[in-house]
Parts: C-alpha cells; sequence; structure tokens
C-alpha cells in the first residue's frame, strides 16, 4: 500500500499496525524523517517498503501498478491549481495496479 503526502505518517501507522506493508512518500523530508522515527519507536519499521522524498505529482521513483491500494490524504488540500491537482491524482493511478483501490481526500472550498 502507498500513502502518498503522507506527512508524518498518521495513516500509514495506522494503517501498518493492522499489518498492510507500506511505502510512505512526502515532499517535506523532515516530515518523512518523522514519519521513520516514529516507524522505529513503535516498532512497525519492518512493515515499510520505504519512506521516500518525492513530489505527489512526480512519483518517478514508482513503478507503474505497483500497489494494490493507494492513499492520498493531504496533498489536494496543498496543491493551489487544477492542472497539480490532475497531475497527483494521475500519478496515484499510475501507480495503482488496475484492480487496486484509490484514497483521495479532497478539498471543497466554500
Amino acid at each position: 500500500m502507498l500513502d502518498n503526502g503522507a506527512g508524518p505518517g498518521k495513516y500509514a501507522m495506522k494503517l501498518a499496525e493492522k499489518g498492510f506493508q507500506v511505502t510512505l512518500t512526502d515532499l517535506t523530508p523532515k516530515l518523512v524523517k518523522v514519519a521513520e522515527n516514529k516507524a522505529k519507536e513503535l516498532e512497525l519499521f519492518n512493515q515499510f517498503n520505504g519512506f521516500h522524498i518525492m513530489d505527489a505529482k512526480d512519483l518517478n521513483l514508482l513503478e507503474d501498478k505497483e500497489f494494490d491500494a493507494s492513499l492520498m490524504m493531504g496533498p489536494m488540500y496543498h496543491l493551489q491549481n487544477e492542472q497539480d491537482r490532475d497531475a497527483a491524482v494521475k500519478e496515484l493511478y499510475r501507480v495503482t495496479k488496475d484492480e487496486g483501490v484509490v484514497f483521495v481526500c479532497l478539498y471543497v472550498p466554500n
């Protein structure tokens, strides 16, 4: 499972606790390190396939159709224009298997 734009890994840790193998990505190096340290602290490090610094719009280090499921909860709040949001969603679908599941949290302004 991919947690893309995971920040400090709140959702990734819960998924790891449930037994999922998780790959975590975020744009902010400090937050990726926080997530990695948290996984070690919670003794969940072995549930992770990697902690990567990546832009949600460009997951170039990840293979096509690599994940059974992909999660993107944070980036859609931060991406300010429609083109960037579209790019992030397209990347998420690219790295998720055809029969996989994609979870995206959208921000809808008032």
